[in-house]
């Protein structure tokens, strides 16, 4: 391998500096097909470099991937491990009420961007961003929003239970006021 450090591994993947798991995973899945499974190309390959260098190739592709999914593994750990930090030390605001506002606030001094959220969690950034902006109408079914109100809680270590129940009674109360109006100007 050219180099065991960090940005060599991204380079040997050909990708960017930075990029993210699932982001590394395909290029390996990738690198790994082409100089593996595809016959008609590694034939071709074979015809210009040595067998060897073949094997240095998929092996340095391998050790790519080994290192890199190490790394983005305890550089979530660590990450996890300063929000745990900041909420035993009670660095996170108190809310009388949780909604969007409330929750992106502690997203923000918790130091967490909502890619990360996405990412580990699965939840679509969009719906996210919703749950932010209070935008309850952009919202999924109150299932989901409340599925997904929880993740966030989990991911950011905060009492899941009123949170999820704060935000949920107070989208009620809006889209209830919201449909009253709709009806008093009709």
């Amino acid at each position: 391998m050219l180099n065991y450090d960090v940005n060599g591994c991204y380079k040997i993947l050909e990708l960017p500096v930075g990029s993210n798991y699932s982001e590394v995973l395909k290029s390996y899945q990738h690198l790994k097909g082409l100089y593996a499974g595809d016959r008609d190309l590694v034939d071709a390959l074979a015809e210009n470099i040595s067998k060897e260098e073949l094997d240095n190739i998929q092996d340095s592709i391998e050790k790519a991937f080994k290192y890199l999914q190490k790394h983005l593994k305890e550089e979530e750990i660590s990450k996890e491990n300063k929000i745990q930090a900041k909420v035993k030390k009670k660095e996170i605001p108190e809310f009388e009420t949780y909604n969007g506002k409330a929750l992106s606030i502690i997203r923000e001094v918790l130091g967490v961007n909502l890619e990360e959220i996405s990412h580990s969690s699965k939840i679509p950034l969009r719906h996210l961003q919703n749950i932010e902006a209070d935008n309850y109408k952009e919202l999924p079914p109150l299932t989901y929003t409340k599925a997904y109100i929880k993740k966030m809680c989990d991911y950011l270590r905060l009492p899941c239970e009123r949170i999820v129940n704060d935000y949920i009674k107070t989208m009620k109360e809006k889209l209830n006021e919201e449909e009253e109006t709709y009806y008093q100007r009709s």
